[in-house]
C-alpha cells in the first residue's frame, strides 16, 4: 500500500499526473479527515479549462462534472443500469435509444407539471399529459384529441373500422 497522509487541514493530499514538460496531466486527491466526510476527487487537464475536476467520489455516492458517455450497447453490455438487478436499463445500440423495464414493477414517468413526448428540437409537440388535466394528443404538432372533464374533445372528423354501437 501507498500511504499518503494528510498533516493539517490546509493541504488536499493526492497524486499528480505531469506531462512532458512538467506540465499539469491529472490529479486524484483526498479529501477528508477522520470523522468527516471523505471524498475522491479525480481531475484531468484540458487546454480550454486547465485542471478541472471530472469526478468525485463521496460517501453517498458519486458525482461526474461534464459528459459521461457510453458507448453503443444492449441489454447485456454498455448501458447505464438501476435498481439491484439492473431493472431499469437505458442504452443506444447504434441505431436507437432504449428505456427498458425489466422488474416486476411498472415504468413510470413522473412529474409536478405537464408531461410532453416530442421531437428533440422542441419544436413539435406528440403527446402532452397536463397536470391535474388533460392528456392531449397530438398530429404534425396540430392538437386532434384531448381529454376534458366531461369525456373527450375531437378535432376533425373520426374514422372508425369496424364500430357496430357508438352510444
Amino acid at each position: 500500500f501507498l500511504k499518503i497522509q494528510r498533516t493539517d487541514n490546509a493541504n488536499v493530499p493526492g497524486v499528480s499526473f505531469v506531462g512532458q514538460a512538467g506540465t499539469a496531466g491529472a490529479n486524484i486527491l483526498f479529501d477528508g479527515t477522520s470523522g468527516s466526510a471523505n471524498e475522491l476527487i479525480f481531475q484531468t487537464f484540458t487546454v480550454a479549462g486547465g485542471i478541472a475536476e471530472a469526478f468525485r467520489v463521496t460517501g453517498t455516492g458519486a458525482k461526474v462534472s461534464g459528459i459521461l458517455t457510453i458507448p453503443d450497447g444492449s441489454v447485456t453490455d454498455n448501458y447505464a443500469g438501476f435498481g439491484d438487478a439492473d431493472d431499469l436499463k437505458i442504452f443506444h445500440n447504434g441505431s436507437h435509444s432504449i428505456i427498458r423495464e425489466t422488474g416486476t414493477g411498472s415504468l413510470y414517468l413522473q412529474s409536478d407539471n405537464n408531461v410532453i413526448i416530442g421531437k428533440d428540437s422542441s419544436s413539435e409537440t406528440m403527446i402532452k399529459g397536463v397536470a391535474d388535466g388533460a392528456v392531449e394528443l397530438y398530429h404534425d404538432n396540430v392538437k386532434k384529441f384531448e381529454t376534458t372533464a366531461s369525456g373527450v374533445s375531437v378535432v376533425g372528423s373520426v374514422t372508425s373500422t369496424g364500430a357496430t354501437d357508438l352510444t
